[in-house]
């Protein structure tokens, strides 16, 4: 049986976490659909968190990376990049 992976984690500025969180929570929960994974935003340490396969994964990662400047490029790359080493 396979183990779930632990949540990949990326540090996000305020601004991140405005747009990650949209309206309602409307694109927070429109990028976990499409991906199929589970997004958890800690408004108060400014961390979001990945729950989901690598696939699941590289695709959100993949949306926050068309999102410059938005999202701290290294940031996002960099926690995607070693996404991708642990496999």
């Amino acid at each position: 049986m396979l183990q779930p992976l632990p949540p990949a984690q990326l540090q996000v500025g305020k601004d991140d976490a405005a747009f990650v969180l949209g309206r309602g929570g409307s694109t927070k929960k429109k990028i976990a659909r499409v991906c199929g994974a589970e997004l958890d935003l800690n408004e108060h340490d400014l961390v979001l968190e990945i729950h989901g396969t690598d696939v699941q994964r590289e695709k959100v990662c993949s949306i926050l990376r068309r999102r410059p400047p938005i999202f701290r490029q290294s940031t996002v790359t960099s926690t995607c990049n070693s996404l991708r080493a642990a496999s």
